[in-house]
């Protein structure tokens, strides 16, 4: 007899293959730029959020434009940390580089 649950795959693997299908690459693209986005601010938080805007996600290099100098200094030298917390926040290392301006 014949094992029915064989090719059985979980929801996590059918769900990107049925969105790539439905919605297309480039949606997908777009989704996750939005979910790197909003993973940068709640990694930054509220308070220091308030600074950061003009954010966007391309290929790999998350931009950000941030308005107090000290800030800014501040983030770029915990930039690997940052990144790091994105990516495990986000499940999968996506994150590459952080330019912050």
């Amino acid at each position: 007899m014949e094992d029915r649950f064989a090719d059985t795959m979980s929801l996590g693997e059918i769900l990107p293959k049925i969105m790539g299908d439905v919605v297309g690459v480039n949606a997908m693209e777009g989704l996750r730029a939005i979910r790197v986005v909003e993973t940068w601010r709640n990694v930054l938080g509220s308070t220091m959020g308030r600074y950061s805007s003009k954010e966007r996600f391309e290929r790999g290099v998350l931009y950000a434009s941030i308005q107090l100098p000290a800030l800014r200094q501040e983030l770029f030298m915990n930039r690997t940390s940052i990144i790091k917390k994105i990516n495990e926040q986000m499940g999968i290392d996506i994150v590459k580089s952080l330019i912050l301006r």
